[in-house]
């Protein structure tokens, strides 16, 4: 079974996004239309690559995959973090 996750399924219009890198969650949010959090209703500093939400990733998540503020803010201090399918993340230039 493949636990990897971009978000929790939506429940009463509400889904929680999964942080791409420490697996952290955020507070339920309201469901864009394709049933995904919706990064307008999320606590400020979580940031969404957007996917289309059918699209399958490497490591078996599906849709867009967020990164929740702590890892941000390591991020933006030039920390590489290893993201949960084992790849390297850095802040782009």
């Amino acid at each position: 079974m493949n636990d990897a996750i971009n978000h929790t399924p939506p429940v009463n219009g509400k889904s929680s996004a999964v942080c791409c890198c420490c697996g952290g969650r955020s507070r339920p949010a309201k469901v864009d239309r394709d049933g995904e959090p919706d990064l307008i209703y999320m606590a400020n500093g979580w940031s969404e690559a957007p996917f289309p939400h059918d699209f399958t990733h490497p490591d078996g998540s599906i849709g867009s995959m967020f990164t929740c503020p702590a890892c941000n803010k390591q991020l933006r201090a030039g920390v590489e973090l290893t993201m949960r399918n084992g790849f390297k993340q850095r802040r782009a230039a």
